[in-house]
This record gives structure tokens, sequence and C-alpha cells, in this order.
């Protein structure tokens, strides 16, 4: 505690020093989040109205559905889900071919229960729909794309993956076996071995 505190006190001498560093305000929103939300998603806000990047809007649009999840004010937080919504699409627009935008934005409308408009938002992007349909328990769905995507890619670790975790899902420990099987020779890192052998 007495050492975030230190660490707080720095910051903000540090920004008193450099008033206009945009990389210490990005910092000091997050670090003082779960002190005062409102305040960091204050923060975020001006960032972005000050310096519209697509980093900037994707930590808004985080920050905010990170609060839309907790609040229990039903008004609250579907002004939060708004704001996660504004701020992706401005990513969107400034970006509109990138995959994590594409994911971040992809689960907004998951949970803001925009099924159709991510299924239209990704018909052309597999590899991130896929995903869509794991987080929603869509397992079916997830897997046929997984098997369309790993005939034309054989060798993809993370389809590999993503197949493993939708046995998981569905309890196929079968077929969880045969995918962990097919997943350990391509593993190339202790790290990756370890992530198979759990």
């Amino acid at each position: 505690m007495e050492q975030a505190q230190e660490a707080e006190r720095f910051l903000l001498f540090a920004l008193l020093l450099n008033p206009g560093n945009r990389n210490l305000q990005s910092f000091y929103a997050e670090m003082t989040y779960d002190k005062d939300p409102e305040k960091s998603l204050a923060m975020r806000q001006q960032l972005l109205r000050r310096d519209p990047s697509v980093s900037n809007a994707v930590l808004l649009g985080n920050m905010a559905m990170r609060m839309a999840k907790n609040e229990k004010d039903t008004a609250k937080q579907e002004n939060l889900f708004q704001v996660a919504g504004q701020a992706y699409q401005q990513a969107m627009a400034m970006e509109p071919d990138n995959e994590g935008v594409l994911d971040y934005y992809s689960e907004y409308l998951r949970l803001t229960k925009q099924f159709n408009q991510a299924e239209t938002l990704l018909g052309s992007q597999p590899e991130i729909l896929w995903k869509f349909y794991l987080r929603d328990g869509q397992y079916d769905k997830a897997e046929a794309l997984l098997n369309q995507l790993r005939a034309q890619q054989p060798d993809n670790q993370n389809l590999l993956r993503g197949l493993i975790l939708v046995a998981q899902g569905k309890g196929d420990r079968t077929a969880l076996r045969q995918y962990l099987d097919a997943l350990l020779p391509m593993c190339t890192t202790a790290d990756q071995e370890l992530w198979v052998l759990q």
C-alpha cells in the first residue's frame, strides 16, 4: 500500500514537471482506476479528445467495459457500454483492419447482445469470429470455423489451441486429448510445452 502511494506521488510529480506528457497521463489514469474509476474514465476521455489515436480509443473502451461489467445500476451500465462502443467505433474508423480492435469491439457487441451485428462485422474475419463464438459459448460454430481454418493452415498452433478450448468447453475429453497430442510436437519452447501439459 505504501509503495503504491509513493509511486503515485512520484507520478504526480512527474506530471507536474511534464504536464503535456500523454504517456504519463495514461499511466496515471490506470494507476488511479481502483481508487476512483469515474475520474480515471474522465481522464481517458480527455486523453482521447486531445490525442485521438487507436491506442487511446481502445484503452478508453476497455476501461468503460471493465466498469460496465461491475456496474449494478442499469442506466449507468448502459451509459458505460455506450462510451465503450463509441470508443471502439472511433478506433475502427482509424484502423478498420486492426484485428485487436475488431476483437475488442466484437466482445463489446457480445456483451451488449448485438449478435447479428457482430456476425455481420466479422463475417469476413473467421480468425476473429471463432473467438467471438467461443467466448459466447457457441462451441459448435467456433469448432466449425476452426476446422475450416485448420484445413487451410494445418500447422497453426493458435487454431489448435482454439480447438482445445472448444473441446474443454464442450467437455469432450476425447477431442481434447486428440488436439493436445497434435499440438505437443509443434511446441518449440518450454512455455508452449507447459501450456499443453497444463
